[in-house]
């Protein structure tokens, strides 16, 4: 009930600014603030090289959507073998180059120009798309401080692939008094979604 709330008064205030831009844009009609497409193309970025069409980022983001399943149930399987645990790790580095790239075509492609609402839409899927991708990858951290430190060194010598990853475990068991509980992680990776809402409203009408 409380996130409908806030939802529905971020609405009202998205709203507002809309109105407010408009007539903001009327009045500055005659400005002579270059629009993108006055520029040079030399004086551009090439997102292009990220993804050539709006088509393939759809693709990569149903991909990606696809994935978050796969994570989820590798819950519980962590402490089982060397081969699990590099799995996951191979999972979640897969979830984070695509993420990476889906994240920063749409925020750099709705920096170019704030009222394009394409990229305004794309960003906003990313934000909730990225924290259902947390809420599946909570157990992982917690999971693996369950491990023995006798267990995880046989880990290594069974599965040499793992070793790439070794600095990252004893990081993780070093802070391991920081580590939040796996719920602690879920609620924490839900609130990123609502968090970050009324900032990306501002932000939005500010900007355009």
């Amino acid at each position: 009930m409380i996130r409908l709330f806030a939802f529905a008064a971020l609405s009202c205030l998205a709203l507002a600014l809309a109105a407010w831009a408009g007539s903001a844009r009327a009045e500055g009609a005659g400005s002579k603030v270059p629009q993108r497409s006055d520029i040079e193309p030399k004086y551009k970025w090439r997102l292009e090289d990220i993804y050539a069409t709006n088509d393939l980022w759809d693709q990569d983001f149903k991909k990606l959507e696809a994935m978050i399943p796969r994570m989820a149930d590798m819950k519980g399987h962590l402490g089982i073998s060397g081969d699990s645990l590099l799995a996951a790790f191979k999972l979640d580095d897969e979830i984070g180059n695509i993420s990476g790239r889906l994240t920063v075509y749409a925020g750099m492609r709705r920096d170019e120009d704030n009222r394009v609402n394409v990229y305004l839409g794309q960003v906003d899927r990313m934000t909730g798309l990225n924290s259902r991708i947390g809420e599946a990858q909570a157990f992982m951290d917690p999971e693996i401080l369950t491990i023995p430190a006798d267990k995880l060194e046989g880990f290594y010598k069974d599965q040499p692939g793992l070793k790439i990853y070794r600095h990252r475990l004893e990081d993780l068991f070093r802070t391991r008094a920081h580590t939040l509980s796996e719920s602690e992680e879920k609620i924490l990776a839900m609130a990123g979604d609502f968090s970050g809402g009324a900032g990306s409203v501002f932000t939005a009408f500010n900007n355009a």
